[in-house]
């Protein structure tokens, strides 16, 4: 029903194995048609590959505009509200629920939107290998998963500072239902 938390990756000249943190538990979930749709017909036009350097996203999306990025979109419901009221910004999307991906890219093309893209892997990697500094005007993330045992504290999307990656004037939003995390939010994200 889960998935391991930690993905095997080998780095060149290395022959041993390591494996990279994840912020996630992958869970099994039904998948409806409407989900199947979104995933075969939206994922080629709109989910983005994990690159090994920055993204051009001016390139991706053909213009420049506000960019907001939020991560752990879930169904994808606000995502796509806040995408279809505000056709003139650019919005990138992180989740590895698979029917939550389809769900928003279902959406997206009932819709006709084109300013909204998809990542469909660990925010993490995304943050840090494919969003350049001072490229990002609005970074999302509502209801972060605490992983309350310290053990687990690594796996923490939260932790003890953020790279720059947004621009100085952005908004970083942020909401969580555990008093502990909500607590250490502020003095994470505005060092």
């Amino acid at each position: 029903m889960t998935e391991s938390l930690d993905t095997p990756i080998l780095e060149e000249g290395d022959d041993r194995q390591h494996r990279r943190i994840k912020s996630f538990v992958m869970r099994a979930g039904r998948m409806t048609e409407g989900q199947q749709r979104g995933l075969d017909q939206g994922a080629p036009l709109y989910v983005l590959p994990l690159a090994d350097a920055p993204v051009d996203y001016d390139q991706v999306f053909g213009r420049s505009a506000p960019r907001t990025l939020e991560i752990g979109f879930g169904m994808g419901h606000s995502l796509l509200e806040m995408a279809a009221a505000s056709p003139e910004q650019d919005f990138i999307g992180v989740e590895v629920h698979r029917p939550g991906v389809g769900a928003l890219l279902n959406g997206v093309l009932t819709q006709g939107l084109t300013n909204l893209r998809v990542y469909d892997c660990d925010a993490i990697e995304v943050l840090t290998r494919c969003v350049a500094d001072n490229s990002l005007d609005r970074l999302l993330l509502f209801f972060p998963d605490p992983w309350h045992k310290s053990r687990h504290h690594k796996r923490r999307i939260v932790q003890d500072r953020l790279p720059n990656w947004c621009v100085p004037s952005s908004k970083w939003v942020a909401c969580c239902i555990w008093r502990p995390t909500g607590n250490r939010m502020p003095n994470t994200c505005w060092k």
